[in-house]
């Protein structure tokens, strides 16, 4: 049965924003915003319940979360980049004893030189692709279709 909504609304979108009291999700920062599965879902303890019924309210909350879902990936990212920096060292030093070893020929110098340059020039490459990837956010694109915005409900 069609819902009569007034003019310029939508079916509301039910979010939830982590309290600024005593009483708020440690686990998250307060003002962590997070969707509900469905519009039923019960609320969180430590979040309020909130709404955003026209479209220039789901513009507002989709900034919100995608500014929120970048920070987090920048953090993640930030600890990666560590992580991998502190492996690329290992192996860097490794490549370079070897390079500077006796034992090494003049072609397996200038290919493990090479191979080391080829290696820096792609890494930023690589780190903005995959930024691009994964910094897709598609809230508002996806309607319910034929689903009920009201229950969890699984159409396989």
């Amino acid at each position: 049965m069609p819902v009569s909504r007034t003019l310029g609304t939508l079916s509301p979108i039910v979010y939830f924003v982590n309290s600024a009291g005593g009483d708020r999700d440690p686990a998250h920062p307060a003002g962590y915003l997070m969707l509900a599965p469905y519009s039923d879902f019960p609320t969180p303890h430590g979040y309020l319940r909130e709404y955003a019924g026209t479209l220039r309210e789901a513009r507002v909350l989709q900034d919100r979360l995608i500014a929120q879902s970048r920070e987090e990936w920048e953090r993640e990212a930030e600890a990666n980049h560590k992580l991998i920096d502190a492996r690329r060292a290992e192996v860097r030093d490794r490549i370079y004893a070897r390079m500077t070893s006796s034992s090494t020929s003049e072609y397996e110098r200038e290919f493990l030189r090479l191979y080391l340059q080829l290696r820096e020039d792609k890494q930023a490459k690589y780190d903005s692709l995959w930024m691009q990837r994964v910094a897709y956010l598609h809230a508002l694109e996806n309607d319910l279709g034929d689903r009920r915005a009201d229950k969890e409900e699984w159409r396989g």
